[in-house]
C-alpha cells in the first residue's frame, strides 16, 4: 500500500510540474537552477525532493534553497524543516 501511495504522489507531482522546471535551459542566469540543472549536479535528486527544496515554487532552486541540501556526495539529504 505504501508503494502505491508514493507512486500516486509522484505522478501527482509530475502532473503539476512546470515546464521551466523540467525542461529548457533558458533559466535566467543568476536566478537559480531548474530541475534538469540540479539533477546534473545531484543525480539522485528526485522530482519530489526538488519540489521540497523549491520553497517559493518558482521552478528553480536559488542559492539559498540549495543550502538546504546536506550530506556527503554518496547520500543526498533534503532538509524540509526550513
Amino acid at each position: 500500500m505504501l508503494r502505491l501511495t508514493l507512486s500516486a504522489a509522484a505522478l501527482l507531482v509530475l502532473a503539476n510540474c512546470d515546464t521551466a522546471m523540467m525542461g529548457s535551459d533558458t533559466t535566467t542566469a543568476g536566478m537559480g537552477k531548474n530541475y534538469q540543472q540540479m539533477q546534473a549536479e545531484y543525480p539522485d535528486l528526485s522530482v519530489i525532493e526538488f519540489e521540497v527544496l523549491d520553497d517559493n515554487n518558482d521552478g528553480v532552486i536559488s542559492a539559498d534553497e540549495e543550502m538546504d541540501i546536506g550530506g556527503d556526495e554518496d547520500e543526498l539529504t533534503v532538509d524540509d524543516e526550513g
